[in-house]
């Protein structure tokens, strides 16, 4: 994070005067929404025609539904407990973090700080490798759709320039710089949206259309992961709601987060399945549903926009853990930024060696977005807040002012229903899909699952 006096230079630089900062910085609970908003769903919303396909209408809609309420009560209590840790750094003159503004704390750090070394180090683990699924999830979803667009290049050929462009993400110092990016992320996938309920709707069920889904075990739980995956960005939730002019308050974003997802994910899913069936089963990026056209392109290169975006906000927090692995988050602009540039071409490289798309949701959902963002949040909130002392002491309040007994039930059931349905059989189901599809395609893949060149543009 740039110090007060780095961002002030910074912003002298590019014109000295305010207009640009009122533009393009932001701080606020909007900023926090357009966020959440861009990170929830990007590549997600091209899969939820498959992911309807694998469940079928209703137990979709209903798991969609169950999990956004999960997921948003989770955020309530991650962003309680970094008020929590917050206020115990403010409180403790001794802690090493204690008077310093320019502190943007991390997931690990904050249940490490209150819980104790070794969870700290689980979620660490949690976070990295969540996250860094999370930032592969963008390259091959965007190389998926370059080829899309013009299938002249294989997609590894694609990840690899995408991650030259990717790169220049290292330069954007703070996620209060994020403003104007995330304005068009939200803009593409509102586009997308659109583009795809109303023309899966125009076309109508296709000829023999069929919806037998759920139709097995494994199918439906891949599905299931995958609508997971959609509300599992509370690992990369920690610094942007630091670096907000009201973090304790930035679960309430999310809450509008979730509303604009419920706008965008609905119709595409309901529709999508609608006009395809099964057949919808068969492609995990909705875009390969429909004949080319210039709606339809537009749309392809507004999502590449979006996955640019949506890169900068998972792959953010990584950049806060390289700089502090490296002991330098206080030191010059220009050496972080230029040291960000290992973390993104490490990220690429495993972008090339595992280039898949549908299924990749699935298993980052089943193993690390249930313990990133439901088991752990819950989990550790119930433990931390296990005397009255502390319970008495607390320094946020819980969503209708619960008890704290009632809110220790509602974790426990989150937490038992996430490890059974997610962690146990989403993880059977998707490690299931990704031996097959390891069985069918090689690692370094130069062009996974690319179809005949007939759909390209012209």
């Amino acid at each position: 994070m740039l110090t007060a006096e780095e961002r002030e230079g910074t912003n002298t630089n590019l014109g000295k005067s305010s207009w640009w900062t009122r533009l393009a910085v932001g701080g606020s609970l909007f900023d926090a929404f357009l966020m959440e908003a861009s990170q929830q769903v990007g590549q997600s919303l091209l899969s939820l025609p498959w992911a309807f396909a694998l469940m079928g209408y209703p137990l979709a809609i209903i798991s969609l539904l169950g999990l956004s309420i999960a997921s948003m009560w989770t955020q309530a209590l991650l962003i309680g407990l970094l008020t929590e840790y917050r206020n115990m750094i403010a409180s403790d003159i001794n802690h090493p973090r204690h008077g310093d503004e320019n502190y943007t704390a991390s997931y690990h750090e904050v249940i490490g700080g209150l819980m104790g070394k070794w969870w700290g180090l689980l979620s660490i683990v949690v976070v990295f490798f969540a996250l860094l699924g999370l930032s592969v999830a963008q390259i091959v979803a965007s190389s998926s759709n370059l080829y899309l667009l013009s299938p002249t290049l294989e997609t590894r050929t694609y990840a690899l320039i995408m991650g030259g462009v990717f790169s220049s993400l290292c330069f954007v110092s703070s996620f209060r710089d994020f403003r104007l990016l995330s304005l068009i992320g939200v803009a593409s996938t509102l586009y997308t949206a659109f583009y795809l309920t109303i023309e899966a709707a125009r076309q109508g069920p296709i000829e023999n259309v069929d919806y037998t889904a759920p139709t097995d075990f494994y199918s439906f739980f891949t599905g299931f992961t995958d609508l997971l995956f959609i509300f599992g960005g509370h690992t990369a939730a920690i610094e942007k709601a630091s670096e907000m002019n009201n973090p304790e308050k930035y679960h309430v974003a999310y809450y509008y987060a979730v509303f604009y997802c419920y706008v965008i994910t609905l119709p595409t899913g309901i529709t999508g399945y609608h006009t395809f069936g099964s057949e919808a089963a068969n492609h995990g990026n909705a875009f390969y549903l429909f004949d080319k056209s210039i709606e339809r392109n537009i749309g392809v290169a507004l999502m590449v926009a979006h996955e640019f975006v949506a890169f900068g906000l998972f792959c953010g927090p990584l950049f806060f853990l390289w700089e502090k692995l490296l002991k330098i988050e206080n030191k010059s602009y220009w050496l972080k930024s230029f040291s960000r540039l290992i973390v993104v071409w490490f990220v690429v490289l495993v972008s090339v060696a595992f280039p898949f798309f549908g299924v990749i949701n699935s298993v980052l959902g089943a193993f690390t977005t249930t313990f990133g963002s439901f088991i752990i949040p819950a989990l550790v909130y119930n433990l931390y807040f296990s005397s009255d002392e502390i319970i008495e002491g607390k320094n946020h309040k819980m969503p209708f002012n619960l008890k704290m007994s009632t809110v220790k039930i509602i974790n426990w059931i989150i937490v038992v229903l996430i490890v059974v349905l997610g962690l146990v059989c989403g993880g059977i189901s998707s490690i299931k899909s990704l031996i097959e599809q390891v069985a069918e395609f090689k690692l370094f893949d130069p062009c996974y699952g690319c179809p005949t060149p007939a759909d390209s543009v012209i």
